[in-house]
């Protein structure tokens, strides 16, 4: 990439990144990463609502997921008081993902419409 007419890279824990978009997807890339933020971004749920509303991730995707997002900062577990039950929920450094996550549903909503149709599905 070039910055200030020189090319460069970023350097991140010894791994060298062509651009800003590959810095994104390491930390957040993937199929469930975003996902989880996602679902994550109004409201903190546990592993067994995020199972839940996610039906096609495995308990182990799911929980490998949910400690790189939490090792990254992103998320943190905590204790819902009054209640025995552990909840993630967003961090500060979580929530600066809001805008972006935004723009990609909407960017989806549109190719889906474009693309396909919406379904709805039977409870």
């Amino acid at each position: 990439m070039l910055i200030d007419e020189k090319e460069a890279n970023y350097r991140i824990e010894g791994r060298d990144f062509n651009c800003s978009i590959d810095v994104t997807m390491f930390f957040v890339g993937g199929r469930w990463k975003m996902v989880l933020l996602w679902y994550l971004m109004n409201e903190s749920r546990s592993f067994e609502e995020l199972k839940k509303i996610i039906p096609n991730i495995n308990n182990k995707m799911l929980s490998i997921q949910l400690q790189s997002l939490e090792a990254d900062s992103f998320i943190v577990l905590e204790k819902v008081e009054g209640v025995e039950e552990e909840k993630y929920q967003l961090t500060e450094k979580g929530y600066t993902l809001i805008p972006m996550l935004r723009e990609l549903a909407s960017w989806g909503e549109m190719m889906a419409e474009k693309h396909g149709e919406l379904i709805y599905l039977e409870e």
